[in-house]
């Protein structure tokens, strides 16, 4: 009966151990995501600041050109 008690005793250390790595790995691979969320996120932010000053740059090229269209239409 002694040999099985510490056969389980072994056994349930490797189990615990088992868990604790486990359980590492998942908060290691939540940390990883959150990262790779933020980052993405990022990513879009970034791009959709790039779109809106491109799009605020074409809108005052166009009153540019429309400016410049009228003063070379009245100056004929």
């Amino acid at each position: 009966m002694d040999h099985e008690d510490a056969q389980f005793i072994t056994r349930d250390k490797f189990y615990k151990a088992g868990q604790r790595i486990m359980s590492k790995e998942r908060r290691e691979l939540a940390e990883w995501n959150m990262g790779r969320e933020e980052e993405a996120l990022q990513s879009e932010r970034e791009r959709e600041e790039q779109g809106e000053i491109e799009l605020l740059e074409g809108k005052l090229k166009r009153e540019r050109l429309k400016k410049d269209l009228f003063a070379y239409l009245d100056s004929e």
